[in-house]
């Protein structure tokens, strides 16, 4: 006697079950991959870069050369890339390229000479690194999105902006390294600034960029 109720296969609903595990599984991993690579490949705001050398700007540039400024979160993981793509483009110039990097200290961080990116690019060759207190010297160049580049020329007019990563925390060829390394070889261009997508945490509280 049943009363009224079927007899069900305990062995056959746990073979069952199986599949719509496995299948679930799948979605989720498929759904948070999507959403890492999609976080990965989602550009930070980027801020207005002075078209030349700002009057205002602390740090002076290399006269007669070409100098880099980068502008970069002590906290931010994504910008160790940005200091990796700097190194090699530093070090594939020749002597030409003269790097700034400016590492921002901000109230309840610790000293910015404390932090992983600090002493990664103190390894840069004839790098000048500043600690950027509350970000002023950043804001002078325009930058918004740790790992903002500017480029400019030995006469100090600005011939890139943006990033130099493809991705966040991504070393390898990437728009940005390509357009520096191709304006060292052609300095007497005319053509407007060249830009690229920046990946990083935002230096300060802003709204429109992940922080770190």
């Amino acid at each position: 006697m049943h009363d009224g109720f079927t007899a069900v296969n305990p062995s056959f609903s746990k073979t069952s079950m199986i599949p719509l595990l496995a299948c679930g599984w799948l979605t989720l991993t498929g759904f948070g991959g999507w959403q890492l690579s999609a976080y990965s490949f989602t550009p930070g705001p980027q801020g207005v870069a002075p078209v030349l050398w700002p009057a205002a700007a602390v740090n002076a540039r290399e006269p007669g050369a070409f100098t880099v400024v980068v502008a970069l979160h002590p906290e931010c993981p994504c910008s160790q890339a940005t200091l990796e793509e700097l190194d090699s483009i530093v070090a594939q110039s020749g002597g030409r390229l003269h790097p700034l990097v400016l590492l921002v200290e901000l109230p309840g961080l610790p000293p910015a000479e404390d932090s992983a990116l600090w002493q990664r690019a103190r390894r840069i060759a004839d790098v000048r690194l500043v600690k950027d207190r509350d970000g002023a010297e950043a804001r002078r160049f325009g930058a918004r999105t740790s790992g903002e580049t500017r480029l400019y020329g030995p006469d100090g007019r600005l011939l890139f902006h943006g990033g130099i990563t493809a991705a966040r925390g991504h070393v390898g060829d990437n728009p940005g390294q390509a357009a520096i390394a191709g304006l060292l070889l052609h300095p007497g261009t005319t053509e407007p600034p060249r830009s690229s997508p920046v990946f990083g945490c935002a230096l300060w509280d802003d709204p429109g960029v992940p922080k770190a």
